[in-house]
């Protein structure tokens, strides 16, 4: 859970939108290969429900090009 935290305090500190900055009204979290939440930062997590699906819904979409090790990110509001 560490690293899913560390990405929301440094969201958190650089963004400059208050809903982030100051609501806190984000949520950052690290999937496995299969789209299965690993760990969440506990910022929002009423997101979390959504983001598995939208995560697997992405791995479907690209996972004709991900090799081992690949990383995909998405930022979607």
């Amino acid at each position: 859970m560490g690293i899913a935290e560390q990405m929301g305090r440094t969201l958190q500190r650089t963004s400059i939108s208050v809903n982030i900055k100051e609501r806190l009204d984000f949520s950052c979290a690290l999937f496995g290969p299969d789209g299965d939440l690993v760990a969440n930062a506990p910022h929002l997590p009423v997101h979390l429900g959504a983001m598995s699906e939208a995560v697997k819904a992405q791995v479907c979409i690209l996972q004709a090009r991900m090799t081992t090790l690949c990383t995909a990110a998405s930022n979607t509001y």
